[in-house]
């Protein structure tokens, strides 16, 4: 929850930044933004978009239902591990192509549709 509250404490420079998209490093900070946003009266996906990584399941509950690009966790952890074990005994391995998921629900604004007046072309990582 710590990212959640950063998150949130930091609404105030986001807006300020001018961007039409917020793209978090988790779902987490995504989250915590959309939290922020909305008790302000800012419009998801409307005013601005909110993109998140991570896939969490809670990201299809909240409204509106955020974007985000699912990452495999468990099998990155086991991977990993494998890569840890294969050091130890002295052989070289990778992680190799970890698939990602790009989920799009309903916390961006399609691609190609009009910027709120005012907002710069850019994106602000949180």
């Amino acid at each position: 929850m710590t990212h959640f509250f950063s998150a949130y404490n930091r609404g105030p420079e986001l807006l300020t930044a001018g961007a039409t998209v917020i793209v978090g490093a988790t779902d987490n900070i995504s989250l915590g933004v959309l939290r922020y946003f909305h008790e302000r009266g800012i419009r998801v996906p409307d005013d601005i978009s909110v993109a998140g990584f991570g896939g969490y399941d809670v990201g299809a509950v909240v409204y509106p239902a955020l974007t985000s690009v699912y990452f495999d966790y468990e099998l990155v952890g086991m991977k990993t591990a494998q890569c840890m074990l294969d050091a130890i005994a002295g052989a070289t391995s990778h992680l190799g192509g970890l698939p990602l998921h790009f989920l799009e629900r309903e916390s961006v604004r399609r691609v190609g549709a009009p910027a709120p007046a005012g907002s710069a072309s850019c994106t602000a990582l949180v």
